[in-house]
């Protein structure tokens, strides 16, 4: 009966342990790497909407006062 319970007890402990160190990994991960991807994420949202649409704006823009000027 002793032996049953100490085992019993021991994977209890360690079946805790992994519960209780799996928050850690938990928060880790969402830390580090789902809040880097999010961070890259919003980094290339803002250079695609700033930087590439900006540039195709403006080439747009600037063929269309060219060609207003042009026909003048």
């Amino acid at each position: 009966m002793v032996l049953g319970e100490l085992c019993g007890t021991k994977i209890l402990n360690v079946i805790c342990d992994w519960s209780y160190n799996r928050a850690y990994i938990d928060a880790f991960y969402t830390r580090f790497f789902a809040g880097g991807i999010k961070g890259l994420v919003e980094v290339n949202h803002f250079f695609d909407g700033r930087v590439i649409d900006g540039m195709t704006n403006g080439v747009g823009i600037i063929s269309f006062i060219v060609d207003k000027v042009s026909n003048i």
